[in-house]
C-alpha cells in the first residue's frame, strides 16, 4: 500500500477500561507519576494474555484517548502560560490531542485480581481518565533478572546449573501426578492444584491450569521464606498459601495434591454436622487405619490467608486433610502417595455413601 491510497484499514480492538478517580481531562496530571493509583479492567476474553504478569513488574499501557481533539495538530505546552511563545506541533509533544490519539503510559503493577469476573491489574500511578480504553500492555524492556534485581530479591534464580536441573525435573513429576489424578476423577475441569518441595523453593501448578496436559509453562517455582516468585513459569494457582503453609508447618512434607473428589464433596454435604472420622466411620479395616491420618479444616474462602494458615497448622499432625465445602489436601513423601491416600480417601467416601443410600 502506497501513502497516496490516503488511508489504512486497522481493526483495533478493545482489551479492557481504566478505572480511576479522574473523571475530567482538566484534572489529569502531565506526568504519569503524578496520576493517583488506577485499575485496568481487562475483558475476560484476555484472561489468558495476562499469564506471567507479576506484582511489581513495570508494564507500558497503549490506551485510546476517546477524548482528545483529532484535528488539532498544534498545541501550546501545557505548563507554561506564556502564549507569546508558538506552539508546537503535536507530534512534538505529549499531548493527547492528534490525528490518532494514542496514549503510552509507563506504569507499575502494585496488584493483580485474575479470578475476578473481568481481571483486575492495579497499577501505582496512571494520568488516564476513567473509562479510557485499553488497546495493549506490553512488558518494560527490561528482563525479568533485571526486575528482581531491583526489587532486591536476590537468591531469587537457581543458583547453579544443578538447581535449575531440579526444576525441570520436577515439574514432569507433578504433570504426570495431575493427569493420574485427573483420569481418577479427582481433578475436575480446571479445579485443584499439586506442588513439590524443592529445597526452599516449592514448585505449584498455575492458576487456571488443565491437569490433564500440563507442559513446562503451567508451573510456577515460589520461594517458601517469603513466597517471592522466580522468574520461571506461569502465575501460580489461587490456593498458593495452601501450600506453602503446609511446608513451612510440616517439614515432612514433599509433594501437596489438592483435589475436589466428588464423593467426598458429597457425603460431606449429606453430612455437614458430622466430623470426617464419624463420616468415614465403617466396619472396614482400612476406613480405621486411614481415620488415624485424617482431620479436617473449615470451611473458609478458597485461596485465603486464612486457609492456607489453617491448614498449615492441621498439617502439623496429620496427611489427610478434608477441606469442609471445598475438597481435599493430602501432603505426603511422594507422588505416588499423594495420589494413593486421595483415591483411598475418596474410594471410603464411596463407600459410605452407598451403604447411607441402602445401595445393598
Amino acid at each position: 500500500m502506497c501513502l497516496e491510497d490516503g488511508f489504512l484499514e486497522t481493526r483495533l480492538k478493545l482489551i479492557g477500561l481504566v478505572r480511576s478517580p479522574l473523571r475530567c481531562l482538566e484534572d489529569c496530571p502531565h506526568w504519569h507519576t503524578e496520576g493517583p493509583p488506577a485499575v485496568l479492567e481487562i475483558l475476560p476474553d484476555y484472561r489468558q494474555a495476562l499469564e506471567g504478569m507479576r506484582q511489581g513488574q513495570e508494564i507500558t499501557l497503549l490506551t485510546w484517548l476517546h477524548l482528545a481533539d483529532r484535528a488539532t495538530l498544534l498545541r501550546h505546552n501545557k505548563l507554561s502560560t506564556d502564549r507569546t511563545v508558538p506552539p508546537r506541533g503535536v507530534f512534538n509533544t505529549h499531548s493527547p490531542f492528534r490525528p490518532n490519539p494514542i496514549g503510552v503510559h509507563n506504569t507499575r503493577v502494585s496488584g493483580l485480581d485474575l479470578q475476578a469476573e473481568r481481571p483486575l491489574v492495579r497499577v501505582n500511578a496512571l494520568e488516564a481518565l476513567d473509562g479510557t480504553p485499553i488497546l495493549d500492555i506490553k512488558t518494560d524492556r527490561r528482563s525479568l533478572a533485571e526486575f528482581f534485581q531491583d526489587e532486591g530479591a536476590a537468591g531469587l534464580c537457581p543458583q547453579d546449573d544443578a538447581e535449575a536441573a531440579r526444576l525441570g525435573e520436577a515439574w514432569p513429576v507433578l504433570a504426570g501426578l495431575c493427569r493420574r489424578a485427573g483420569e481418577k476423577g479427582l481433578l475436575p475441569g480446571f479445579s485443584g492444584n499439586a506442588s513439590m518441595r524443592l529445597g526452599e523453593y516449592c514448585l505449584l501448578t498455575r492458576r487456571g491450569a488443565v491437569k490433564s496436559a500440563l507442559g513446562a509453562e503451567d508451573f510456577a517455582a515460589i520461594r517458601l521464606a517469603d513466597s517471592r516468585l522466580l522468574p520461571w513459569g506461569g502465575t501460580p494457582s489461587s490456593e498458593y498459601a495452601l501450600h506453602l503453609e503446609i511446608y513451612r508447618c510440616q517439614p515432612r512434607a514433599e509433594v501437596i495434591l489438592h483435589t475436589h473428589p466428588p464423593a467426598l464433596l458429597a457425603l460431606g454435604a449429606r453430612c455437614p454436622d458430622k466430623s470426617p472420622a464419624q463420616r468415614l466411620n465403617l466396619p472396614i479395616f482400612e476406613a480405621q487405619s486411614l481415620r488415624a491420618r485424617l482431620t479436617s479444616v473449615p470451611a473458609l474462602t478458597p485461596g485465603s490467608a486464612e486457609l492456607g494458615l489453617a491448614a498449615g497448622e492441621a498439617a502439623r499432625g496429620k496427611n489427610i486433610l478434608w477441606l469442609e465445602e471445598h475438597g481435599l489436601c493430602v501432603w505426603a513423601g511422594t507422588a505416588e502417595e499423594a495420589l494413593a491416600l486421595s483415591e483411598e480417601t475418596e474410594h471410603l467416601a464411596r463407600v459410605a455413601l452407598m451403604i447411607q443410600s441402602n445401595f445393598f
